[in-house]
């Protein structure tokens, strides 16, 4: 029996409320795993994992629901039996690596499909885009105390060893560094710059600009060190996407934000321009060797890099043209360019590898559900709804990761698997919300 206080409130209410503001921590603590040290500390994560989805599917139970649209399930379930069903092919096809494609593939979108029924509600959305956030600054500022460190900046009692994979190189004009946690980064710099250029200045946000031009401002020194060519054009193009996604938003919702826009324009281009000021009396970065570096990486008679992916695209296109429909199966490998012999099925490129390992007919229905992501996406920012402003970024960074993804099989790795299923997220929020759904009765 609930009782009431003097001032009316239902302290039975207030009391089981507390008891669960906790839960989504597990979560949110995953979340900041995945992000700041991907690929690793395995043991660790799957302890979570488990402890997530006990919580999730408790609270499914005491519910008798699982806060899931059907159309966010359908999508899921075609996405799993459509790996099963290139699994399988793989393996009549005497692939090497079907098996443990299988986790990638299957299992993987579906452990995902219950997290996303985990963060339906707009409180733990917004946990969700704090950690984005906070992740950003704790990955920057981790990377310039290893760059430091490195370059005999920093005494060896600040800087903890992590397992991140840390390579670092020093050269004349140019910085280039390797963490597991630079992956991030592709989607993390371009959200955190798209929310400061659309995101109004009120309370509703889930995070102060204060955090996010932080965020920003020592991201950008990351990128400018990373040496990597794919940071560098994602970097440059994320205004362009920014625009191009804003142009969706209805006309009044433009009007309100322009001035954000223009300052927020006009304000990165101060500190991005301040940054390599810095960098380039630090560490002697310079415009010029940096344009050359990246313009090196497109002729693979100079770049080792460029020669290999090269090799790889003819090797693939030749192989996949012998089952043009339906590819090799997943896990498969075209033995005329084997870049690892530990996974000989693992390419760089990695949308030319999903054509030969899937051909035509699976790679229309992995690039369908892109499609119906960004085509919800679009009409969640047209809607002004707020959760339509928190689309706007998340399709930012989603589309930094896909373009980044182009030359590196991050989606192949669970860890990464979120910036997929963070949009569908909001969209099965969106479709809860709006259409008054409750989800799928259990």
């Amino acid at each position: 029996m609930s009782s009431v206080n003097h001032s009316g409130v239902n302290t039975s209410s207030v009391s089981s409320s507390a008891r669960w503001n906790w839960w989504p921590w597990p979560g949110y603590l995953l979340l900041f795993s995945m992000l700041f040290v991907p690929t690793a500390y395995k043991e660790i994560k799957v302890v979570l994992i488990a402890l997530v989805l006990f919580l999730i599917i408790a609270g499914a139970f005491l519910q008798r629901k699982l806060a899931l649209h059907r159309t966010v399930l359908w999508w899921t379930f075609v996405m799993a039996i459509t790996g099963l069903v290139f699994l399988i092919i793989g393996m009549v096809n005497g692939a090497l690596g079907s098996p443990r494609m299988g986790t990638v593939y299957v299992l993987d979108p579906l452990i995902y499909m219950m997290f996303v029924a985990g963060v339906a509600k707009l409180k733990v959305i917004d946990g969700v885009f704090k950690v984005l956030v906070f992740a950003t600054l704790a990955i920057s500022l981790y990377t310039l105390s290893y760059i430091f460190n490195a370059y005999g900046l920093l005494s060896d009692v600040f800087y903890i060893e992590l397992d991140l994979d840390a390579a670092v190189g020093f050269y004349e004009g140019t910085v280039e560094y390797w963490l597991n946690s630079m992956s991030s980064l592709i989607f993390l710099i371009p959200f955190v710059f798209a929310a400061l250029l659309t995101w109004p200045k009120d309370s509703t946000m889930p995070v102060k600009r204060l955090w996010l031009w932080l965020a920003f401002m020592f991201g950008m020194v990351i990128a400018l060190l990373s040496g990597r060519r794919a940071m560098f054009l994602i970097t440059a193009l994320v205004p362009v996407i920014v625009l191009m996604l804003r142009s969706f938003q209805a006309p009044a919702h433009k009007l309100i934000n322009r001035k954000i826009l223009r300052r927020g324009l006009f304000i990165s281009i101060l500190l991005s321009f301040g940054a390599y000021v810095y960098l380039q009396f630090t560490f002697g970065l310079d415009f010029h060797a940096l344009t050359d570096f990246f313009l090196l990486g497109f002729d693979p008679s100079l770049d080792e890099g460029a020669y290999v992916r090269e090799e790889q695209f003819f090797v693939l296109l030749e192989e996949w043209s012998k089952r043009p429909f339906f590819g090799h199966g997943h896990g498969a490998a075209a033995w005329g360019s084997i870049r690892s012999f530990d996974q000989p099925w693992a390419y760089e490129l990695s949308y030319v590898a999903l054509l030969f390992h899937t051909g035509i007919v699976g790679l229309t229905i992995y690039a369908a559900a892109i499609v119906w992501i960004y085509r919800m996406g679009l009409r969640m920012i047209r809607s002004g709804d707020r959760i339509g402003l928190y689309m706007l970024p998340t399709l930012v960074g989603t589309t930094c990761f896909l373009i980044g993804n182009a030359t590196n099989p991050y989606l192949e790795k669970f860890d990464y698997i979120w910036v997929i299923f963070l949009p569908v997220a909001l969209i099965n929020h969106w479709l809860l919300t709006s259409k008054k759904e409750s989800g799928v009765k259990v």
